[in-house]
């Protein structure tokens, strides 16, 4: 199940984005985890931020909490080399405070 944290609004989600959610979202449901969106577009964020540059939402936030810690680095090598497998300007780390897997696809990055 793919859901979103109470507030998430989907605005401005940039297509590119849209693929790398559905991405994770496999990923988690193949492991047998629901998929929550805790931040898209909304929110505070820094500015070099990706959630809400320019008006355009190419960040999402992942809920972790709920995974097995043993599980959570295997969950994101997973949908890591999926994402990278289409494009080199897919990026995913785990941010450990608040936890949560943080993914973004930066234009900037060339394509090789």
């Amino acid at each position: 199940m793919l859901t979103l944290k109470a507030g998430v609004k989907p605005i401005g989600v940039q297509h590119s984005l849209l693929i790398a959610i559905e991405t994770i979202h496999r990923t988690y449901l193949h492991y047998g985890y629901p998929c929550v969106i805790t931040s898209l577009f909304e929110g505070k964020h820094s500015a070099r931020s990706l959630h809400n540059r320019d008006g355009i939402c190419r960040a999402a936030d992942f809920r972790t909490f709920h995974l097995p810690a043993t599980l959570r680095r295997v969950i994101l090598e997973d949908f890591t080399a999926a994402l990278r497998r289409l494009s080199p300007r897919y990026q995913a780390i785990f941010e450990p405070s608040p936890e949560h897997f943080h993914v973004e696809y930066d234009p900037a990055i060339a394509e090789s």
